[in-house]
């Protein structure tokens, strides 16, 4: 997903800065308390990464890769000599994190998206109510924070929602019709009902084989399916009007049976790492569209952000080969 490691030059702080409006903070080179440990000496390097023209400062990774850390060690650092092939995996974590934000921050800058400033204060001032001064810098610094820091993070989130709504809000730049909702719909999903049967733990394999092609038979005959989900399926998860998927959200069994069945056909039992599944697929159903908007928005709305996160360039300072578990302070 990223780059070869290429060292980039710094430009400098002046020319990295764009001039700010409406209260946005740009990106910049946050302070810090943080710092990266190398032969003994405390490094603070002015940027760690280039993501497209977003030069990003230790502040800013030292957040999201300390964060990450935490949930994933509680604080104690011995996990990581347990399982040292992990430390490689939360950096490419913290990096696709990094790298989705910037490409949600590229989008909204090409749109003249801006975030709800006054929601971002608004946020903050109800964090700081009731604590007083030294208590508010404590909890900045436990979630490895400075204010202006704190305040920038929340206006990428805002971006997110301000995003989302300038492409799907009413009048949206990528807002569906009922008649385009209903095509896209037909052209990317599949819509089928199942009975999940959970693997066997409790019968002998005799009963549970005979329990199997119980359910399959009835389900074969005609008894009423739903009714059946309702008796026999271990999926308590699956909505009324069953599931809409994308070949890549379903097992590829599962996937590849439902490509064999006409709708309205039944399938026989279908093993997947799941258990047993019997299906019926069903025709795209109009009925559903209230409930399938947000989810078809967010797919939508992912191929954005995707084919934006494709397009951007990943550098990185000659540091940054220096940040571990154990290192990043």
């Amino acid at each position: 997903m990223f780059k070869k490691k290429t060292v980039f030059a710094f430009l400098t702080a002046l020319s990295l800065l764009l001039v700010s409006c409406a209260g946005v903070i740009e990106n910049s080179n946050f302070e810090t308390e943080g710092y990266v440990l190398h032969d003994g000496e405390k490094l603070v390097p002015e940027y760690i990464m280039q993501i497209g023209d977003n030069a990003i400062s230790l502040a800013e990774y030292r957040y999201y890769y300390l964060n990450q850390k935490f949930e994933l060690d509680g604080g104690d650092d011995s996990v990581w000599e347990n399982y040292p092939e992990y430390i490689d995996s939360l950096q490419e974590y913290v990096e696709s994190t990094l790298v989705e934000v910037y490409a949600i921050r590229s989008l909204s800058k090409d749109n003249g998206v801006e975030p709800d400033y006054e929601q971002v204060k608004k946020e903050i001032s109800e964090y700081k109510e009731g604590l007083s001064s030294s208590e508010f810098k404590k909890g900045l610094t436990e979630y490895y924070l400075t204010e202006e820091l704190y305040e920038y993070i929340l206006q990428g989130y805002q971006l997110y929602v301000s995003l989302f709504d300038y492409y799907f809000g009413q009048d949206g730049a990528e807002a569906l019709t009922d008649e385009r909702m209903l095509e896209y719909i037909e052209n990317n999903y599949t819509h089928v009902k199942h009975i999940l049967i959970y693997p066997n733990t409790t019968m002998s394999d005799e009963d549970y084989e005979a329990y199997l092609n119980t359910v399959l038979e009835k389900a074969r005959s005609g008894e009423d399916f739903d009714a059946l989900i309702e008796e026999y399926s271990d999926d308590s998860a699956m909505p009324s009007y069953g599931y809409y998927y994308t070949d890549e959200e379903m097992p590829e069994e599962f996937v590849l049976a439902c490509e064999s069945l006409e709708s309205g056909e039944i399938s026989e039992l279908v093993k997947s790492s799941y258990g047993y599944h019997v299906i019926k697929k069903l025709d795209v159903d109009e009925a559903d569209l209230t409930s399938l908007t947000d989810v078809v928005y967010n797919k939508i709305f992912s191929e954005i952000i995707n084919e934006r996160i494709e397009s951007l360039e990943i550098e990185y300072a000659p540091d940054f080969d220096y940040i571990t578990t154990y290192t990043l302070k």
